[in-house]
């Protein structure tokens, strides 16, 4: 169950905003209301609070500019973008598929960053027009120097900060190898954020006792995990790589009547031929599938009075892809949608049932023997090569 909440949509992008959000809009609020106190002293207490209230909103959207910048240049080069989420480290753009280039990758990656020094060179403008000492001065200093912070920190070779993302479309464009690319990137920001968790240790237990070490001890897990699980999903999609739908599906099926009592299914059909998947047909009709999970959810109580038809699922419901569909398509489809099955449909019969235990014994099965020969997913070079069309890419 997502623990989001959404804050409306830019240019077709749903903005959501994760409840650990919460936590550190508090902390930014409490922490600029301590900088202004200390310094602008002569403001009052009503004033100090207002800046540090505008201030975490003017704050907060620029974190929202920053995810789309990379939204924004990943549509105009293809790629759907379902939704920005705001959470406890910043925010993150749920961009579906993938870039098809290095150049591509390089300008969806650096772009956010350079949003981020774009609002930074912005503040400190501002800044300068209206004085330090003032309200908008005030503000548009600590914006300033906030998102240049931003920018430098995302520009750090560590995936999957901005800058590890950079790095990797440019060893995928040395190589031509995007597999390897993401993840040498992957093992470069397990490293950053290694010494990350190691440096805030120091802090916590060194001389010091600067319990401010934990945030680096949190941001370093953080990023450990995420750099982790980038290289799981890499070595899953290399497990995959090759496959369709038409591979990975079971045509080990057969078909029921819908006036079948339930009691007569579950004890004769499912239990005794021992099949996962039943179609449900009148004649040449095809009106749906039932499986035991439909059957579980009536209790046993029930089965006698019931038929298939009362608990089937009916064909037109159905959630399914075409046999010539990528495997990676496939398991994107099941975890989104969170289902066991998914059937493969062509001109509108079902000619297979892809079950995810099959799919996920078959990934762990070619993720630990794997294949000898890396798959090569050769991206064209040229358009990363020469700063005219890289610019041109743009």
């Amino acid at each position: 169950m997502r623990v989001d909440i959404k804050l409306g949509r830019i240019f077709g992008v749903e903005i959501r905003a994760h409840l650990s959000w919460l936590i550190i809009v508090a902390i930014v609020m409490l922490s600029l209301a301590s900088h202004f106190t200390m310094s602008q002293p002569e403001w009052s207490l009503a004033w100090r609070w207002s800046a540090a209230f505008l201030t975490s909103i003017l704050f907060f959207s620029s974190v929202l500019a920053h995810e789309l910048a990379h939204s924004v240049v990943a549509m105009r080069y293809g790629l759907p973008v379902k939704s920005i989420t705001l959470f406890l480290f910043g925010g993150v753009s749920e961009i579906e598929g993938e870039a098809k280039r290095p150049a591509d990758e390089f300008w969806i990656a650096i772009i956010g960053p350079l949003m981020s020094l774009a609002i930074a060179g912005l503040g400190g403008a501002v800044c300068l027009l209206f004085g330090f000492k003032t309200f908008i001065g005030a503000i548009t200093s600590w914006l300033a120097g906030i998102n240049l912070l931003l920018a430098i920190f995302n520009m750090l070779p560590g995936f999957p900060l901005d800058g590890g993302r950079v790095l990797c479309s440019i060893i995928w464009w040395k190589t031509g190898n995007s597999f390897r690319a993401t993840r040498s990137a992957a093992r470069v920001g397990q490293g950053f954020a290694t010494i990350l968790i190691m440096i805030g240790i120091w802090l916590i237990l060194g001389p010091g006792r600067d319990f401010g070490g934990l945030w680096l001890v949190f941001l370093g897990w953080f990023l450990f995990d995420a750099a982790g699980t980038s290289k799981n999903l890499l070595e899953i999609e290399q497990a995959l790589q090759g496959l369709t739908a038409a591979d990975l599906m079971s045509t080990d099926f057969v078909q029921v009547a819908p006036n079948l009592p339930l009691s007569h299914f579950a004890y004769v059909d499912l239990l005794c031929l021992g099949k996962r998947s039943f179609l449900v047909n009148n004649g040449d009709q095809l009106l749906g599938i039932i499986t035991a999970q439909e059957l579980q959810s009536v209790g046993k109580e029930e089965w006698s009075q019931k038929i298939v038809a009362d608990v089937m699922k009916p064909f037109d419901s159905l959630n399914n892809v075409s046999p010539e569909a990528s495997a990676k398509s496939v398991l994107d489809r099941i975890v989104r949608d969170q289902i066991g099955y998914l059937p493969v449909i062509n001109d509108g019969r079902v000619v297979g049932i892809i079950y995810t235990e099959s799919l996920v014994q078959l990934i762990a099965i070619r993720r630990e023997f794997g294949r000898r020969k890396e798959p090569q997913r050769q991206k064209e070079r040229k358009g990363f090569g020469g700063n005219k069309e890289l610019l041109g890419s743009r």
